[in-house]
C-alpha cells in the first residue's frame, strides 16, 4: 500500500470516505476559478471519481491524504502522475487547507513524497509546474532541491515549471 510518515504526518491512499474533505479543497473559490481558468469546466464530482479509479487502479497516478498522524486530522492532498509521452517524467502536486498553510505541512509532506517516488517508485525525474506569481510555491520548491525548468503561458496564465533527477538525490535530502 502507498502509505509513507513523517515526524508529524502520515500519507495514505484517498479513500472514498474522504470525499467532503477532498470536494472541500478543490471547491475554495481562489481553486476553483484557477482550474476552471486552466481546464474550462469542472466538476468536482468527476475529479473526485477520478481520484478513487486512479488509486484502485494500476493507473499512473497516485493521490495521498495528508492527516496529522496524531490526531488523523485532514489537512491536505498531494499527488503524484506520469506526464502523458514522457513515460520517465512524473508531475507532483498538494493542497492545503487554509487552516494547514504557513506551518511546514507543505514542505515536510512533499520531502516524504520525493524521497517516496525516487526510492519505492523508483521514478527518474520529478516535475512541477505552478502560476509565476505564487512566490510561496516558488520558495517551496527552490527549498526543496527543484531547479528552474522553463516558464510558459497556458491559458494566458504565466507558469514556472521547475525539475529534480533521482541522480541529484540523497537520504541526506530527507
Amino acid at each position: 500500500m502507498h502509505q509513507f510518515f513523517t515526524e508529524r504526518l502520515r500519507c495514505r491512499l484517498i479513500e472514498p470516505n474522504d470525499s467532503d474533505f477532498v470536494k472541500g479543497l478543490y471547491a475554495s473559490t481562489s481553486r476553483l476559478e484557477y482550474l476552471q481558468a486552466v481546464l474550462g469546466d469542472v466538476c468536482i464530482d468527476r475529479i473526485f471519481d477520478t481520484i478513487i479509479r486512479q488509486n484502485s487502479s494500476s493507473s499512473e497516478s497516485i493521490y495521498w491524504l495528508i492527516e496529522d498522524k496524531n490526531n488523523r486530522d485532514a489537512l491536505g492532498i498531494q499527488s503524484i502522475t506520469a506526464l502523458k509521452d514522457l513515460l520517465s517524467v512524473f508531475e507532483f502536486g498538494i493542497i492545503l487547507a487554509a487552516d494547514a498553510e504557513g506551518k511546514g505541512y507543505a514542505y515536510e509532506a512533499l520531502l516524504a513524497m520525493i524521497d517516496y517516488a525516487f526510492t519505492i517508485l523508483d521514478h527518474d525525474i520529478l516535475v512541477e509546474t505552478h502560476q509565476a506569481n505564487n512566490l510561496s510555491v516558488c520558495k517551496l520548491t527552490e527549498r526543496l532541491g527543484f531547479n528552474h525548468a522553463a516558464t510558459f503561458n497556458h491559458n494566458q496564465i504565466e507558469h514556472c515549471m521547475t525539475i529534480k533527477f533521482k541522480k541529484d538525490w540523497s537520504p541526506e535530502d530527507k
